[in-house]
């Protein structure tokens, strides 16, 4: 018997806590909220960190369960669904087939407390008059999604890209003004860009004497005054009649359940995203689990799908891409590429030259523009093509791509060799900095102006030193991607035995794009990408479909 088999047979307590800890904090590290403990969850625990498992098997859910049954006050063993607060304070809780940090436990608790426990509300007075009033152009599924967010203190308002998600977030804050005089609201995003993005884009669907009187977007860390030590430093609560939180599907659980222990009781709280995007980077996948639970026994939170594409006017190919990439059909992907002149597919040895040629050309524009200090076109030609890559190092990677354009722009004589603070250098801020406003995600270029340089934003112009947090951008990864758009995008993916290709991933990059997607991508990367699903251990469907009395604290 290998010595990792006999640590999860051994009898003794002292063991089965050892790894009941072991895989609850392993399973964190991951991104879980808790260890499943079927045979594929102890799998995936039990491979190292570059995906590859070792040979030593995985050990079989009977036997964990029967170690962690026996490890006495450190292990609290629940029936599923039961309240965790009330039974004990041990460090780990195994409830089922999952194990978790007490934490977690206490966090999913109480986001499915809150949730699953909502009392639907009437529709107030008047809703109907004031929607048609100011609904002109919005479509069945709009005008109905904003109804529906007045009959629950949650609601959510889901879709895929461009089919008028922050429009109908718009309207509901039209309606709840009219209704509601004055009304304050708070709108806010996980990062600094899709905080920006959701500024703009609601400011843009609403009159400007409605636009006017809204506050800024923030991020949701900035809203809820968490600090770089991830600990809030306040716990009153919001003063916000309606809190708006953009690009849900990155919001992990235990912003969740900041957001939702800060509302005020007679506060509105609508999620807004699409819940087959890319799961947040730390953990959980909140969204997509209320979505899931919501289709199972609609109850509880209110959740609204928008499905009618409104963006791509102009490029059908892109949501023809995204429809087939969501389905995970590669037999409906390679159908949609070849009918759609805006699409294509091509491996690294099949035309990859052309295509570092095309972006570098754009680079080459971008770099004119910033030398003759046209900032505002310097600024739209970063933000028209994203190069967006899987990984940061290796063949197709950030790394890659960046050495690439640049080392293509000194052949080209447009660089020279070493040179690291270059007019025309586009910019991504890694760090939200509050004495300049500059959030996490922006994306900037560095701009002449005369003799002096300026690094430009689209909330102003810096002195370079001023923006210490920010690094080369030629490409960017998919997840840094999140909340931005391109007129025209370039994914680069890895080879097929990558374990971060999934579904997910692919269709988080392609739905970047307005018009064209360009997929670079090995032999058999696609099939893989699309065969596999993010997969976050996770009870918070199976509690919301355990409906509970509202309440709960994060003990």
């Amino acid at each position: 018997m290998t010595a990792k088999t006999a640590l999860v047979t051994g009898a003794s307590a002292g063991i089965g806590a050892a790894t009941a800890l072991a895989l609850a904090a392993k399973a964190v590290r991951l991104d879980h909220v808790c260890a499943d403990l079927s045979a594929s969850g102890i799998a995936l625990l039990w491979s190292s960190d570059d995906g590859e498992v070792p040979a030593v098997a995985a050990p079989s859910s009977e036997a964990l369960l029967g170690a962690l049954s026996g490890a006495g006050a450190l292990v609290e063993r629940v029936a599923e669904g039961a309240d965790v607060d009330r039974l004990g304070d041990a460090p780990i809780v195994l409830s089922a087939h999952r194990c978790y940090l007490r934490r977690y436990a206490l966090l999913e608790q109480f986001v499915a407390d809150r949730l699953g426990g909502l009392e639907q509300l009437k529709e107030p007075s008047g809703l109907d008059v004031v929607l048609d009033a100011v609904a002109v152009g919005a479509d069945v599924a709009q005008r109905d999604a904003v109804r529906r967010a007045f009959t629950s203190p949650v609601s959510v308002i889901a879709g895929g890209p461009g089919t008028g998600k922050t429009t109908t977030v718009a309207l509901v804050l039209r309606v709840a003004g009219a209704l509601a005089d004055p009304l304050t609201v708070a709108l806010a995003a996980p990062t600094g860009k899709a905080a920006a993005r959701l500024d703009e884009a609601v400011r843009a669907a609403m009159p400007d004497t409605d636009a006017g009187v809204l506050p800024r977007a923030r991020t949701l860390h900035r809203l809820l005054g968490v600090g770089r030590d991830g600990m809030a430093h306040s716990q009153l609560l919001l003063d916000a009649d309606v809190i708006v939180v953009d690009e849900a599907s990155m919001v992990s659980l235990p912003m969740l359940a900041a957001t939702l222990s800060r509302a005020r009781p007679d506060a509105r709280v609508i999620l807004v995203g699409d819940p087959d995007q890319l799961a947040s980077i730390e953990v959980g996948a909140v969204l997509a689990d209320v979505v899931e639970a919501a289709a199972a026994a609609p109850r509880g939170v209110v959740v609204s799908t928008l499905t009618t594409a409104h963006r791509f006017e102009d490029a059908r190919g892109v949501p023809s891409l995204a429809t087939a990439v969501r389905s995970g059909s590669v037999a409906e992907l390679d159908a949609a590429i070849a009918a759609h002149p805006d699409l294509d597919s091509l491996t690294p040895d099949g035309g990859l030259d052309a295509v570092v040629a095309r972006v570098t050309d754009h680079a080459v524009a971008q770099l004119h523009a910033a030398r003759s200090g046209d900032a505002d076109l310097a600024l739209s030609l970063v933000a028209s093509l994203g190069v967006l890559c899987a990984t940061k190092r290796g063949r197709g990677s950030t790394a890659w791509w960046n050495a690439a354009i640049e080392s293509a722009l000194v052949a080209r004589g447009m660089l020279r060799r070493r040179d690291v603070d270059y007019v025309g250098r586009p910019l991504l801020v890694t760090r939200n900095d509050p004495l300049t406003g500059l959030a996490n995600g922006m994306i900037g270029v560095v701009v002449a102006d005369g003799d002096d340089r300026f690094a430009v934003f689209e909330i102003g112009a810096f002195s370079p030193q001023a923006v210490a947090w920010a690094e080369t951008v030629w490409a960017l990864t998919i997840h840094k991607s999140q909340g931005s758009e391109y007129d025209e995008v370039v994914v680069s993916l890895p080879g097929p035995d990558s374990p971060i290709l999934t579904r997910e991933l692919v269709y988080t990059a392609v739905t970047r794009a307005r018009r064209s997607v360009t997929l670079v991508a090995p032999d058999g990367s696609l099939q893989a990408a699309l065969s596999r699903r993010v997969a976050r251990s996770s009870g918070l469907t199976a509690r919301l479909l355990r409906p509970r009395e509202a309440g709960g604290h994060l003990g």
